[in-house]
């Protein structure tokens, strides 16, 4: 009879697998991931990320205390060199947004919702919009291949399937009914904030990174470039400042294993190309601008 039991028990275990495993079939979509070349299912739609993308915004705006770098021409500027980097990717028709936090913290991440922020710290490290263009193009590509996402869909699919049967039963109504919907988003986008992705996803946001940099016409070294300034930057600064440059792959990786890199799968485009290393804009709005006003900002710590 216990025997018995136990295998009542595991068939019903498998039934409900089964029922979760069709509904996840029909209620989801799925899509190919551009690297990999690999099918995967997602659990939320477009429309659905962008309520999770508000919730998340508010957290970040929160964390920052609202203190949102107000200039428009550098924030104009800014948007100008993502939108590039959005049109040659491989999801151009998304809608992004691009904004500046005013913090002294060397930062820059994406969050649901298409949504990208970098700090003022950051950006006055950077000596040419090459270098923008990477870090943007980082943050871009991790859009693109749905990592903010993914990391809320694997939170629920991590709860077991019980939860994953009570997610997809209430996304027939709308995705605002999910339990702890809230508290998901806003753990997974301040992991975001403090460590970056993980490993596997940085590294697939790095391929991508140097594909779209090289295809809007900028450099590829403007990867170097950068990598040199935050190892730089590394050294100089308190360990309660390190999460975001300890966890970006920028810092820990080798420079010349980087360029040889560069160098062999770009060779045909280093040689025949015009790439873009700098900008006359980019001296006149970005770095005159930290250069006169660096001594006499106020930033969040």
């Amino acid at each position: 009879m216990v025997v018995s039991g136990k295998k009542k028990i595991t068939k019903s275990v498998i039934v409900f697998a089964i029922v979760c495993s069709c509904l996840l079939v029909i209620l989801t979509g799925c899509g190919v991931n551009p690297v990999t070349h690999k099918p995967y299912f997602q659990f939320i739609s477009d429309p659905e990320e962008n309520i999770l993308g508000e919730m998340a915004k508010q957290y970040v705006e929160k964390e920052f205390k609202n203190d949102i770098f107000n200039n428009k021409e550098i924030e104009e500027y800014v948007a100008y060199v993502g939108q590039k980097l959005v049109n040659i990717s491989h999801h151009p028709k998304l809608q992004y947004t691009f904004k500046i936090l005013n913090s002294e913290t060397l930062n820059a991440f994406a969050i649901p919702g298409k949504q990208i922020y970098l700090t003022t710290g950051l950006l006055s490290k950077l000596e040419k919009e090459s270098q923008l263009a990477v870090v943007l193009g980082h943050e871009v590509a991790h859009i693109v291949l749905r990592h903010p996402v993914k990391m809320i869909e694997e939170n629920i699919i991590a709860e077991g399937y019980p939860y994953l049967m009570g997610y997809l039963i209430r996304k027939l109504s709308h995705i605002k009914n999910i339990p702890n919907l809230s508290y998901i988003t806003t753990q997974i986008t301040d992991s975001i904030i403090s460590g970056g992705f993980p490993t596997e996803y940085e590294q697939q946001a790095d391929i991508l990174t140097l594909d779209y940099v090289v295809k809007s016409g900028y450099h590829p070294y403007g990867m170097i470039e950068l990598m040199e300034i935050l190892q730089r930057e590394s050294r100089g600064i308190p360990a309660s400042m390190k999460n975001y440059l300890k966890a970006h792959p920028y810092v820990s990786k080798d420079i010349r294993s980087v360029k040889n890199n560069i160098d062999k799968r770009y060779k045909k485009e280093l040689d025949n190309a015009i790439l873009v290393n700098d900008s006359i804009e980019f001296q006149r709005i970005i770095r005159a601008y930290f250069h006169n006003n660096i001594n006499n900002m106020k930033f969040e710590k």
